[in-house]
């Protein structure tokens, strides 16, 4: 567990609370559709009018719910992913305040091989996770990824320009894993690509998995 863990805590408690109000507005809604449905069909004892009262009622009560379930599903991931886009800039600022430059923190080998020219996009994405803790070493080796990328083949342009974006902070390691409980909220949440169009059903399952997924990488942030 690193200083920084708290975001990650925000993060957990801001998707269970979206979450929650999904599920229940749902279960509502999905309760209120069963009862409509439920009262198309006459009992043996209905009169014409406790038939007819009971249809109108349900109805009333599921045309409410859908409203308020359309409602919530029309806000409740935008509210949480606002929520997101605000901890992870505080989360970079927090990381760019405590990774200040520090000359003692230079490895004069690493530098050297750095600056000879002959490194590799493997190698680069070697010393990114060799420097994982030193955001000195980070930030310098993204700088040099950065200006390696200029005249690389895509291929290899394509490698180095993800390692300058992984390290250009000096703490790769603590984005990754926000990205990945990131991804992991998306896959529970309905939003794995823009335009995804799990059912409601699919996204109350899936939400219901997010401890599961999640916990760890929570718990070790």
């Amino acid at each position: 567990m690193s200083k920084y863990n708290r975001f990650a805590k925000d993060l957990d408690a801001a998707f269970k609370t979206s979450r929650d109000a999904y599920a229940k507005a749902y279960s509502q809604y999905a309760q209120a559709e069963r009862a409509a449905k439920d009262a198309q069909r006459r009992a043996p004892d209905d009169t014409n009018y406790s038939y007819a009262l009971r249809k109108a009622e349900t109805e009333v009560e599921r045309v409410e719910k859908k409203e308020l379930f359309e409602e919530v599903r029309k806000n409740v991931w935008s509210v949480f992913n606002s929520k997101r886009a605000e901890l992870r800039a505080e989360l970079e600022k927090a990381i760019a305040a405590d990774c200040i430059t520090d000359p003692a923190a230079l490895d004069t080998n690493a530098v050297y091989l750095l600056d000879s020219g002959t490194m590799t996009a493997a190698d680069y994405a070697a010393f990114a996770e060799k420097y994982d803790g030193n955001s000195t070493m980070l930030k310098l080796v993204a700088a040099r990824a950065h200006a390696a990328a200029e005249s690389a083949e895509p291929k290899e342009r394509a490698a180095l320009n993800q390692v300058y974006s992984d390290c250009k902070d000096g703490n790769s390691a603590i984005m990754r894993l926000w990205d990945d409980i990131s991804h992991v909220a998306n896959r529970c949440s309905g939003q794995r690509y823009e335009g995804c169009n799990d059912s409601p059903a699919v996204i109350v399952e899936m939400g219901e998995k997010w401890e599961e997924l999640s916990a760890n990488v929570i718990e070790n942030f």
